[in-house]
């Protein structure tokens, strides 16, 4: 019985969740050039187990069939939304800096961050929606070479063809962002990409 009722819940929020924001894009002001960009959760924990258990506590429906896949409806949604809007809608994602060891040294995560942004890549390229990213972690630009290392492996994932990443939003910067050694580092960043 609670499978059941988990099931219908599951499908319920889905389908309140993917009608109401196919009518924000077409409301906005009509400004030329502008482009939306919809943040997604990266909920990676519990990833690698069948119930899905942080994105199904979310709305995110990846388990109640071989099918469900919570990051293709929201493409979907965003490609809908932007035919509606004629103009782009972006995925924007998290995680981008993360690796699937890097749960803080917590195996009963189940996290797979990596796993999750191929999951969204896949369901960009599929209903063509444009994809960017973010960092989801707090680091210091100087000295936190492996997290630029790791966008710059998620941006290069890409082709530079229409699955080519849009964007990267770096988040949570601290005091140190203006230090001479965080900048010079940052501008390494950018000029590789």
């Amino acid at each position: 019985m609670f499978q059941v009722f988990r099931c219908w819940v599951l499908e319920w929020h889905r389908t309140l969740a993917v009608s109401y924001p196919e009518l924000c894009p077409a409301k906005s002001p009509s400004v030329s050039g502008l482009t939306f960009s919809v943040k997604v959760s990266g909920l990676h924990w519990h990833v690698t187990h069948p119930s899905r258990a942080t994105e199904a506590c979310a709305g995110y429906n990846c388990c109640t069939s071989d099918s469900a896949d919570a990051y293709c409806s929201i493409a979907k949604l965003l490609a809908d939304s932007a035919k509606v809007a004629k103009r782009p809608v972006i995925f924007n994602f998290t995680c981008m800096e993360m690796t699937n060891n890097s749960s803080g040294g917590v195996p009963t995560a189940l996290s797979a961050p990596e796993d999750l942004i191929a999951q969204v890549r896949r369901a960009c390229i599929n209903r063509n929606v444009p994809l960017a990213g973010e960092n989801a972690l707090e680091f210091d630009l100087a000295t936190s070479g492996w997290a630029f290392d790791q966008m710059e492996k998620q941006i290069r994932s890409y082709s530079p063809g229409r699955d080519a990443m849009h964007g990267i939003t770096l988040l949570r910067l601290g005091d140190g962002f203006v230090k001479p050694d965080s900048l010079e580092a940052l501008g390494h960043f950018v000029s590789r990409n």
